[in-house]
């Protein structure tokens, strides 16, 4: 039997299939744009090649579109027609993927986290097992499922440098900050590719309000990601909350037209970084011009998809902004819907969600009072539905400005504190709306 770059024996008819396979674990890890393109040469070669069936479905899955889900069932059904000779790992692989599609993520994860423990440098699960426990919310899960893995992982292995940036992640998102920046550099010294590893440290030092180190790391890193899929927009919104924090609006809306959204495009994550910088910016009272109203557009054609609630909060923002009200009501009934038919933990996230878009709503409308009264009751339930501590921290801000407008100082003072207390900037404008004093 054929064995992986890591020495875990894989089922595969050929050495032309295995090697565009490894090409494509490893653009995944690395956010290659040839990704899928490897990913169908590996089938090409081996139409029965089962894991490599599996990987298309998971990535198709992970595309948050339902336009994708009819391919990811296609692929799911090669995989088990082809599984009979399979070796444990590989079933398993496409049990995981089926739980997935059905949307029956809990027990998705525990067949993932099974596979880590039971082959630790299966390098495709480390991935995608802490990408799932990211959209779950859970930090603890992100950091250990690496954690355990790691006795099976030393520089001789290849692929050792994209378990260090991943354990970075789960570092800086379970608030360890100073390992996350250590291991985080260390990735990127190994293996200037690995993205995600840049990204995690500059996650680290926006945490820690390090904002001029955060624009020069992102700076002196980008020749190295430039190449990248979607997720080079990504890290562009990361610089742009730096520069914003520094007031350079210029520099943020320059990024924002060159690169967040220099390219139009449909994906849920695109358009997340779009709207929520545009309404971070909404927030300061800064003219963003007419860059709503294609954001608009394109959260209305996912309006029915309520597949993710961290990118329906998204939506709702871009569907407010461009007073696209029948389709922000629609949004709302579709997330409801979708929370009626989840397990406790799925629909507790839901409903925060839900919670959260009707606080938009409210504070597009003016009523501020609505806004800090939908938002504080959820203020610890957001990081169910996922996305990052920085990604959230929209709707803090949007809670802060509320409570300063809404005359509610008392709040106002108590809420600024505690971000500068965890290393958030605040406007001098906001202080000096809510009584304090401007240093």
């Amino acid at each position: 039997m054929s064995a992986d770059v890591r020495g875990l024996p894989i089922t595969v008819a050929n050495d032309e299939a295995l090697t565009a396979y490894e090409k494509a674990v490893a653009g995944y890890l690395a956010q290659k744009r040839d990704t899928m393109d490897q990913l169908n040469a590996a089938l090409d070669a081996d139409p029965e090649f089962v894991m490599a069936h599996c990987l298309k479905a998971y990535l198709l899955k992970m595309a948050f579109d339902p336009a994708f889900l009819s391919a990811a069932r296609e692929s799911l059904e090669a995989a088990w027609k082809a599984a009979g000779g399979a070796t444990d790992r590989e079933k398993r692989h496409v049990i995981a993927a089926g739980l997935l599609l059905d949307q029956k993520a809990v027990d998705a994860l525990a067949t993932l986290d099974s596979i880590a423990i039971d082959y630790p440098t299966d390098l495709m699960t480390l991935k995608l097992t802490q990408f799932f426990h990211f959209w779950r919310g859970d930090a603890a899960n992100m950091r250990d499922v690496i954690g355990r893995a790691l006795h099976a992982w030393d520089p001789s292995v290849p692929g050792y440098g994209f378990v260090l940036g991943l354990l970075s992640f789960g570092f800086e998102e379970d608030g360890d900050y100073g390992a996350a920046e250590r291991v985080g550099r260390e990735a990127v010294e190994l293996n200037p590719e690995d993205s995600w590893a840049v990204h995690a440290v500059a996650h680290t030092i926006e945490m820690e309000g390090r904002h001029a180190d955060g624009i020069q790391w992102l700076k002196r890193t980008e020749a190295d990601w430039l190449g990248n899929n979607n997720f080079r927009f990504h890290l562009w919104w990361h610089r742009s909350l730096h520069h914003l924090e520094r007031d350079e609006v210029d520099e943020v809306l320059e990024l924002y037209d060159t690169g967040i959204r220099g390219e139009k495009t449909d994906f849920a994550t695109d358009i997340a970084n779009g709207s929520a910088l545009l309404w971070r910016l909404a927030l300061r009272g800064i003219d963003v011009g007419n860059r709503w109203e294609e954001l608009g557009e394109r959260a209305e054609a996912h309006v029915r998809d309520a597949i993710n609630t961290f990118f329906n909060t998204n939506y709702m923002m871009a569907l407010l902004a461009t007073d696209r009200r029948e389709a922000a009501e629609n949004l709302l009934t579709a997330m409801r819907e979708e929370s009626a038919r989840n397990d406790p933990l799925a629909s507790r996230a839901v409903d925060a969600g839900v919670a959260l878009s009707e606080a938009l709503r409210a504070f597009h409308d003016g009523d501020y009072g609505a806004v800090v009264d939908f938002i504080l009751p959820v203020r610890y339930d957001q990081h169910l539905f996922g996305g990052s501590h920085a990604q959230r921290d929209v709707f803090d801000q949007t809670l802060v400005v509320a409570a300063i407008r809404s005359g509610r100082e008392s709040l106002a003072r108590a809420l600024i504190t505690e971000r500068e207390t965890r290393h958030r900037q605040v406007p001098a404008a906001w202080k000096a709306e809510a009584g304090m004093t401007v240093h």
